[in-house]
């Protein structure tokens, strides 16, 4: 059994209900949401605020707690760690 990851995740939206994506800078290129893993000592809603601006540079509010997702390695690949996913929804914060 591999170690457990965490992450976090965001659907951000804007005023006009667009969703923000990011590119990956790697590999097949591919769209996904913005965010990362949660560093040590690090909360959830902390790392999601963190990660979305370094990505983006946009700052965000959270709104709430979409999931928490239990993805393990084995059903995405060998190798892969068994990962944990906070996915929250936010907002771009207009202040």
């Amino acid at each position: 059994m591999s170690a457990l990851t965490s992450a976090v995740a965001a659907v951000v939206t804007d005023a006009n209900d667009r969703v923000l994506l990011c590119q990956q800078s790697q590999g097949h290129r591919l769209w996904c949401l913005p965010g990362g893993r949660i560093r040590e000592s690090e909360s959830p809603v902390r790392a999601v605020v963190r990660d979305v601006f370094e990505e983006t540079g946009a700052a965000i509010e959270i709104v709430d707690l979409v999931g928490l997702y239990h993805l393990t390695g084995d059903g995405c690949g060998d190798g892969l760690p068994d990962l944990l996913v906070h996915v929250f929804r936010g907002r771009i914060d207009r202040a």
